[in-house]
C-alpha cells in the first residue's frame, strides 16, 4: 500500500511539472522571447527562433509524453479507486474526456509551432496567435484540473 502512495505522489509531480513547464514556456515565449525578436533584424529573428524551435520541440515532446501517460494513469486510478458523491459526482467522467480533448489539442498545436513541416511552417507565420491558443487552452486545463480535485469521494 505505502509503494502505491509513492507512485501516486510521483504520478502526480510528474503531471504538474510537466504542465507547469509546458504552460509557463507558452507564455515565456508568447510575451517575451516574441515581442524580443521582433526587435531583431530579419536574418538573427530566424537564426534566434530556429534555436528556440530546436530545443523548444524536446521539451514540448517529453512533457506532452509524460502529461499523457501520468494524467491517463491517475484518472484511470481515480475512477478505479472511488466512487463520486456529491453535487459534482456525475461530472467527473465528463470532466475527464473535456480534459483528455483539450490536452490533445494543446500537444498538436505545440508540436505544430515546434515542427519543421511545410504546415508548421505556415502556423508559425502567426505564432503569436497560435501562442494565445494554447495558453487559452492550458489555463483551461488546469482549472478543468482544479474543479476535478475538488470533486467530492469515497473509497470503493
Amino acid at each position: 500500500m505505502m509503494s502505491n502512495l509513492y507512485i501516486v505522489l510521483a504520478l502526480r509531480w510528474v503531471h504538474i511539472l510537466c504542465a507547469v513547464a509546458m504552460l509557463g514556456g507558452s507564455f515565456f515565449l508568447r510575451w517575451s522571447v516574441l515581442p524580443a525578436m521582433s526587435e531583431l533584424a530579419e536574418d538573427q529573428r530566424r537564426a534566434l527562433q530556429q534555436g528556440i524551435r530546436q530545443r523548444w520541440a524536446r521539451v514540448v515532446g517529453l512533457a506532452s509524453g509524460l502529461l499523457l501517460v501520468s494524467g491517463l494513469v491517475n484518472a484511470v486510478g481515480n475512477i478505479v479507486t472511488y466512487k463520486f458523491v456529491g453535487p459534482l459526482a456525475g461530472a467527473y467522467h465528463a470532466l475527464v474526456a473535456v480534459k483528455l480533448l483539450l490536452a490533445l489539442g494543446v500537444f498538436a498545436l505545440a508540436a505544430m509551432l515546434t515542427g519543421r513541416s511545410a504546415a508548421a511552417e505556415r502556423i508559425r507565420a502567426n505564432q503569436a496567435f497560435w501562442l494565445n491558443i494554447v495558453i487559452v487552452m492550458g489555463v483551461a486545463l488546469v482549472c478543468l484540473g482544479g474543479v476535478m480535485k475538488v470533486v467530492e469521494r469515497l473509497p470503493k
